[in-house]
């Protein structure tokens, strides 16, 4: 049961809209959350190192309440995130490729089972900069788990592995629309064509059905906004409809933070 002051205050801000205007949930953000929002994203709680921190021990409490959120609200949830080279399970990093390969079957098994409606799920979260392959991620001194091979590594394409990670939630979640997450893209043109070379191959077999980017100051700030919007427009021109997720916005003051809202918000509505 959900605490009184969970009935929602007003209409959230997007009512009537042909867009939805979300926000990451988790307990802190509860109090009135459906008199702004319509639309939730747990903040851990759907991430897999969240879910299964021990081997085969499923935590399912902060997710089961951000899905009862949304289904009493009768607002989509997206499930943040199946795969990922951070936040995975700390054992996953001891199996071979065929036991890891398991893993994530049960994985997505799992979820799929256990609900019956998730509208929106990040499939894959920045492929380009912090994957599951061994990678070093900004700032890291050691490397991510390499789990990707067990998804076929590199392969012919230089990302099978996101290509057999979306094959796998399709099959296992025919309803959901099915999303790539990236950061630091739109700030950068060659970044831009680079993420658009890995949705067009996820395009070619109609695995992906949402774009990803992710709107954190550290990308926008001091970009030009015509760079921000022609970057946006190039992966527009894929088709795939653009999903602005995890957006802040900095500023040392309340009134810079507001010129800097009132910039970069538009662009991204």
């Amino acid at each position: 049961e959900l605490p009184p002051s969970m009935e929602p205050v007003t209409d959230p801000i997007a009512a009537g809209q042909p867009k939805y205007l979300g926000s990451a949930w988790d307990y802190q953000q509860a109090p009135f959350f459906a008199g702004y929002w319509n639309q939730l994203t747990p903040g851990n709680a759907g991430k897999w190192g969240s879910v299964e921190r021990i081997r085969d021990v499923m935590n399912w409490t902060v997710l089961d309440s951000a899905y009862n959120v949304c289904r009493k609200y009768r607002i989509p949830l997206k499930e943040h995130t199946l795969i990922w080279g951070a936040q995975q399970p700390p054992w996953i990093g001891d199996l071979d490729s065929a036991a890891q390969r398991q893993e994530i079957e049960e994985w997505f098994a799992a979820l799929a089972a256990r609900y019956d409606t998730i509208e929106y799920i990040d499939v894959v979260n920045e492929p380009i900069h912090n994957a599951p392959n061994g990678m070093y991620s900004w700032g890291a001194t050691t490397p991510n788990v390499d789990y990707a091979q067990a998804l076929g590594g590199a392969g012919a394409t230089g990302w099978d592995w996101i290509i057999e990670a979306f094959r796998l939630a399709r099959q296992y979640f025919p309803e959901s629309k099915l999303i790539l997450n990236e950061y630091s893209v739109i700030n950068n043109t060659t970044t831009t064509q680079k993420y658009i070379e890995i949705i067009n191959l996820l395009k070619a077999e109609n695995l992906i059905d949402g774009i990803g980017e992710q709107g954190h100051a550290f990308t926008t700030r001091n970009t030009p906004s015509a760079t921000l919007t022609s970057n946006l427009d190039a992966l527009a021109a894929t088709g795939i409809p653009i999903h602005i997720s995890e957006l802040d916005v900095d500023g040392p003051t309340d009134l810079e933070q507001l010129k800097e809202y009132q910039r970069v918000f538009p662009i991204f509505w």
